[in-house]
């Protein structure tokens, strides 16, 4: 729940030589709005009249256990506000409580390979507690067993060399319902390939949970990044089309669409 202090403003007096501000607080962070020149310290004195054409800056300060986030209305950002007193101004500042919750690191895998992409993109099947891991430099999927956090260990290593290319990503989508899987077939793998020559057209391969090849479709000139659409009906894969070093060859990038709500052979 965010904490808001709203600034509100009026006329103060006939002539409209100055302009009243009030600051009002709600939320579950708490905190300050200091102005200068002086007149709102709030705190406890949460309204002030300021000549008009005055510039006045607010200054938020959050209390200990709360975090400022940022002003909204005429001011923007997370620094100090400025405002110009033309007129009547709405500003809010706005204060939140840090989440208490914590990452704490539960093991590792070393795949002993040092500066050459050898674990990137990672893919979880929460089924069979394994993740799927890019592993460049091998030109390969890494599959990692990690039943046990603390002690992850790689059970199967997928040769993507053997298909015609280098892995640049991996998804994963389960249970595969909507793809023509039952959710006892776990789900499917896709890894974005791109060709030997990167210029070239590369290809999105689909997997099952255990590694086995279902099927290749062909996407655009180096895909290096794939994913499901939260359905699993289609694959998404963004395909860079990197020129070569002296421009001679400059694919287009593009995106491949698959779908699979026929199913995976369909």
């Amino acid at each position: 729940m965010l904490f808001a202090m709203a600034v509100l403003w009026g006329c103060s007096s006939s002539d409209n030589d100055t302009y009243q501000m009030t600051v009002l607080k709600d939320g579950s962070g708490t905190g300050t709005v200091t102005s200068t020149p002086a007149g709102i310290d709030c705190g406890e004195t949460c309204s002030a009249e300021f000549a008009e054409e005055a510039a006045v800056t607010l200054t938020a300060a959050a209390d200990d256990g709360s975090v400022f986030v940022g002003w909204s209305g005429d001011c923007a950002g997370s620094g100090e506000c400025v405002i110009q007193m033309d007129g009547g101004k709405s500003v809010t500042a706005i204060f939140t409580t840090p989440s208490s919750e914590t990452l704490n690191l539960a093991g590792t895998y070393a795949t002993g390979i040092f500066d050459d992409g050898a674990a990137e993109i990672s893919a979880f099947d929460p089924l069979t507690q394994r993740l799927f891991v890019v592993n460049g430099a091998d030109g390969a999927i890494d599959v990692l067993d990690v039943a046990f956090p603390g002690s992850p260990s790689r059970i199967q290593q997928i040769d993507i060399g053997a298909y015609g290319g280098a892995p640049n990503s991996v998804a994963f989508s389960t249970p595969a319902t909507g793809a023509g899987l039952s959710a006892v077939d776990g789900g499917l793998m896709a890894v974005a390939v791109a060709a030997d020559t990167p210029q070239e057209p590369g290809k999105i391969l689909l997997f099952d949970a255990d590694g086995v090849l279902i099927r290749e479709f062909a996407a655009g000139a180096l895909p290096d990044m794939v994913t499901f659409t939260p359905d699993g009906r289609k694959i998404l894969s963004a395909n860079e089309g990197e020129p070569n070093d002296d421009y001679s060859v400059d694919p287009e990038g593009s995106v491949t669409i698959v779908d699979l709500s026929g199913g995976v052979e369909a």
